[in-house]
């Protein structure tokens, strides 16, 4: 769902950027007991959008929306706001990780997001996706989702950077690495105990990538100098 493009028409001539964040909210994600990853995961969030309004490029361009998954798929808020107007949603650890069907709802919110603004005449660029999951896909009822499933969501995800989108994935805790790295081989990343300060990172650069309007080896290029910086910084 797309406000009135009108909404994002009042920011003038500036071609959007619209950014949706894919975030895990499955059991797992309240791990550890002493630091769930849910809580830092909030405090991610409130600084990347702290960061993205303090930026004037970044505050003039960016439309965000979210969509959470676990047992199922929410999306907070209904659709795209501008960053100055979106607000962190709750966030409550809980289910399973149905992780594939949200990426393929991500990305069809995304370009419904640029259709609709396109067509009312307001530039827009194709949409950058960014998922952080601590886990492997499952269906609704827990069921590990196959690698035929992942590959189906990889083809996908392949067809969509070729039309001009871009999808990012941030692995922390005991994120299947070798998933996200099928999902996304040129702009996945793994962060560990949940840097913080590297998650803010990752997905502001993934949105300067998108301002560039490259094309796909171009954009995911700065995303491969930030992870040689990352791998460097953990002795890989």
């Amino acid at each position: 769902m797309t406000a009135d493009p009108s909404t994002f028409a009042r920011h003038g001539y500036h071609e959007r950027i619209p950014l949706v964040l894919v975030l895990d909210t499955s059991a797992s994600m309240g791990r550890p007991a002493n630091a769930p990853r849910i809580v830092q995961l909030k405090d991610a969030l409130s600084r990347l959008l702290a960061g993205l309004r303090a930026d004037p490029a970044h505050a003039a361009r960016v439309d965000v929306a979210f969509v959470l998954f676990a047992s199922s798929i929410e999306e907070p808020g209904r659709g795209f706001r501008p960053v100055g107007d979106v607000v962190v949603p709750p966030l409550t650890a809980g289910g399973h990780s149905v992780m594939l069907p949200a990426i393929w709802r991500a990305l069809r919110i995304g370009e419904d997001h640029r259709s609709a603004l396109v067509s009312a005449n307001v530039l827009c660029r194709h949409p950058v996706v960014c998922l952080i999951t601590d886990g492997a896909p499952t269906d609704g009822n827990g069921e590990l989702q196959t690698e035929r499933d992942c590959a189906l969501v990889a083809k996908e995800l392949r067809v969509a950077e070729a039309n001009g989108s871009r999808f990012v994935a941030v692995g922390v805790g005991g994120a299947d690495l070798d998933l996200l790295a099928t999902l996304a081989p040129k702009s996945h990343f793994a962060v560990g105990d949940f840097d913080i300060g590297r998650v803010v990172d990752i997905i502001t650069a993934s949105v300067e990538m998108r301002a560039t309007g490259g094309n796909p080896d171009a954009d995911y290029g700065l995303l491969e100098k930030l992870k040689k910086i990352q791998d460097l910084e953990n002795g890989m």
